[in-house]
C-alpha cells in the first residue's frame, strides 16, 4: 500500500499495490453474468476498491476514455483515468485542494461513509489540454466477500449542459439584443434629423453586438472541436488594449467611469491573433465588470514580463476559495445556471490557440487580476 504519509488536501492518498488490484479484479470479474449485464449499460460502470481505485469497468467506460487498455486503467482512480489536471499530485485523484469541490470524489466518500446511501452529483472535469468534460455520477457501497467496494456510474452530460447554456444564456442574450434593436428601429420613424444620426449609430452598435455574440459562440464550438483557425500577424499590445477599451465605451458613456487603461501600458509588437487576444480580454473584462461591487473602476493594461507580453485585467473584489478552486471549469459560475463559459474560454483560447498562459491572483487587499502572457514570437 502507498505510504500513508503522502500529503493530501482532502481524501486519503493511500492505495493498494497493483497485485492487490489485480486480485480484486479477478474476484469481481468472476461474478456470474456481471460482464454481460454491465456491458448492456450505456452509462460507464466502475467498481472501485476501498482506496477509490478502479478494479473493473464496462465497455461504456473504456469508450468514454477512448482507451481499451484495462491493464493501464486498473489501479488508477477515476480522475487519473480521465486525465483530470488536478489529479497530477503526489497523492493522485481526490487529494488536491481543488478536489474538495469535486462532485465525483465527494459522492464516492459519501457512499463509503453510509453503506445504504446512493450518492449523486454533477462533476465538471478539466482534462489535459484544457479539454472540459461535464459528468453526472452515482456511487453506492457494495460488499463482496467481506470487502467493501463502490459501484460508480458515470454519465457524460456535456451535450446536455451545452444545450442548457445555449437556452439560458446565449438565446436569452440574443433575444434581449433583438428586443433592443426593435425598440430603437420603432423610434426611427418619429425621430428628427439630429436624433436620426445618433440613433443610426446606436442601431449599428447593437447590430454589431448581435453579430459578435453569434461569432463568439461559434468560435467556442470550433475551439472545442479543434477546428478554430488562428490568423497570426504583427499586432501591438497598446493598440489592442485601446481597442478593447473603446469597444466598451464607444456607445456607453457610463463605461468610461467603470473601465480605465493603466497609464503604464506598454506598446510592443508581437506575432499573434488579434481577434483571439481581444476575445480573451473581453471575457476578462466581462467577468470583472460583473464582479465589481466596490465602485472602483476595472483596470486593463499590458506590461513586459521576462521577455513576454502580459495583458491583464484587475478589479478590487476578491473571490471566495470555492470560486478560485473551480474558476476555469466549463459551466461553473457563481452567477447562476447556464453561465461559466467566460473564464473557461480564456483558458481554451489563450493557451490552446494563442500558445500563452492564462492565470489569476485573487487576494485580500489586492483584489483580483486575470492575466494572459504571450510570447513575442518572431515579431522582430
Amino acid at each position: 500500500m502507498l505510504n500513508e504519509d503522502v500529503v493530501t488536501a482532502f481524501a486519503p492518498a493511500a492505495r493498494e499495490d497493483k497485485e492487490v488490484v489485480l486480485r480484486q479484479n479477478n474476484l469481481v470479474a468472476n461474478i456470474p453474468m456481471l460482464h454481460r449485464l454491465v456491458d448492456l449499460m450505456t452509462d460507464a460502470f466502475l467498481l472501485l476498491n476501498g482506496q477509490r481505485q478502479i478494479v473493473f469497468g464496462n465497455k461504456a467506460f473504456f469508450k468514454l476514455l477512448n482507451d481499451d487498455n484495462a491493464e493501464r486503467v486498473y489501479g488508477l482512480r477515476p480522475g487519473e483515468a480521465l486525465h483530470c489536471i488536478y489529479s497530477k499530485t503526489p497523492g493522485g485523484c481526490g487529494t488536491s485542494e481543488h478536489c474538495v469541490y469535486c462532485g465525483a470524489v465527494n459522492s464516492i466518500l459519501h457512499s463509503q461513509s453510509d453503506p445504504h446511501k446512493v450518492a449523486s452529483a454533477n462533476c465538471n472535469i478539466v482534462c489535459e489540454g484544457n479539454v472540459a468534460v461535464n459528468l453526472q455520477v452515482w456511487a453506492q457501497n457494495l460488499l463482496i466477500k467481506r470487502e467493501n467496494y463502490t459501484i460508480f456510474v458515470i454519465r457524460d452530460i456535456s451535450d446536455k449542459k451545452r444545450r442548457r447554456a445555449l437556452e439560458h444564456t446565449f438565446f436569452r442574450d440574443i433575444f434581449e439584443t433583438i428586443d433592443s434593436l426593435q425598440s430603437i428601429v420603432s423610434l426611427l420613424s418619429v425621430a428628427d434629423k439630429h436624433e436620426l444620426d445618433s440613433m443610426i449609430g446606436i442601431v449599428k452598435s447593437v447590430a454589431d453586438a448581435l453579430i459578435e455574440e453569434i461569432k463568439d459562440q461559434k468560435d467556442i464550438l470550433y475551439a472545442e472541436s479543434g477546428e478554430l483557425k488562428v490568423n497570426k500577424c504583427i499586432v501591438n499590445s497598446g493598440d489592442i488594449v485601446k481597442a478593447v477599451y473603446n469597444k466598451y465605451v464607444k456607445y456607453d458613456s457610463d463605461m468610461a467611469e467603470k473601465i480605465a487603461i493603466d497609464r503604464d501600458t506598454v506598446s510592443v509588437d508581437l506575432c499573434s491573433d488579434r481577434k483571439l487576444i481581444m476575445k480573451v480580454l473581453n471575457a476578462m473584462l466581462d467577468n470583472a465588470l460583473e464582479a465589481v461591487y466596490s465602485g472602483y473602476p476595472v483596470t486593463i493594461g499590458a506590461k513586459m514580463v521576462d521577455g513576454s507580453v502580459e495583458f491583464w485585467v484587475h478589479n478590487q473584489e476578491v473571490m471566495s476559495q470555492a470560486v478560485k478552486m473551480q474558476i476555469f471549469k466549463r459551466y461553473f459560475s457563481s452567477k447562476g445556471e447556464g453561465r461559466g463559459l467566460g473564464t473557461y474560454s480564456m483558458k481554451l483560447l489563450g493557451e490552446n490557440y494563442l500558445g500563452g498562459k492564462v492565470s489569476f491572483v485573487s487576494e485580500t487587499g489586492f483584489g483580483t487580476v486575470f492575466s494572459l502572457v504571450l510570447p513575442l514570437s518572431d515579431a522582430s
